[in-house]
């Protein structure tokens, strides 16, 4: 911050980018959740009825990709990629060192997933090494849903906690709304597929 204690528009628009990539990866990683295990088996008929099959074949799978994808593209440690690294970096040429120290911090206790998101993202999800069901990602790269989960969380707790302390007045959703939102939208199609019955 200056010494009028505003925010410099570099901060505040590097800040931005990273919370709504941050914000998506978290709608994606509770989207997918959702579908692949808060649906089963309850609302299985409804998502496999013939008129819907294919959209949640396909959102299931989307999701579960863009998770990956997201992640990756925040914890890259490419310079040239706004993630958070880049912005501890930001951060710091602003005398920002506090919030760039406190999320670097947050984040060291995920180091293990950190690297096997990216290896996640690089080789298998982009690349297409492997025709692979997320269970096999989660096998061969030695990772659970709960930890990326945690990973997803802690980076979603360290932005909300860098927003507080450079004045932003909303933070990032937690990722129950998106599990309730697809589970809303599951229990009215399950409804409307039980009238049509």
């Amino acid at each position: 911050m200056d010494e009028s204690g505003t925010v410099p528009q570099e901060v505040n628009a590097a800040f931005r980018r990273v919370r709504e990539e941050a914000s998506r990866s978290c709608a994606y990683f509770h989207t997918w959740w959702s579908l692949a295990n808060l649906a089963y088996p309850d609302f299985l008929p409804a998502m496999n009825d013939h008129e819907h099959v294919d959209f949640f074949h396909a959102c299931r799978t989307a999701s579960f990709a863009m998770t990956f994808v997201s992640l990756g593209k925040l914890l890259d440690r490419d310079n040239r990629a706004l993630g958070l690294g880049q912005l501890r970096r930001i951060l710091r040429q602003h005398g920002l060192h506090k919030a760039a120290d406190s999320m670097k911090a947050a984040l060291g206790a995920h180091e293990a997933v950190v690297k096997r998101v990216v290896a996640i993202r690089n080789r298998t999800i982009s690349h297409n090494e492997f025709a692979m069901t997320p269970d096999d990602v989660f096998e061969r790269y030695g990772t659970t849903p709960d930890e990326i989960r945690a990973l997803v969380e802690a980076v979603r707790t360290t932005l909300n906690e860098t927003g507080n302390k450079l004045g932003w007045p909303t933070e990032i959703s937690a990722g129950e709304r998106s599990e309730r939102a697809t589970m809303a939208v599951l229990q009215r199609l399950r409804a409307d597929t039980e009238r049509g019955s």
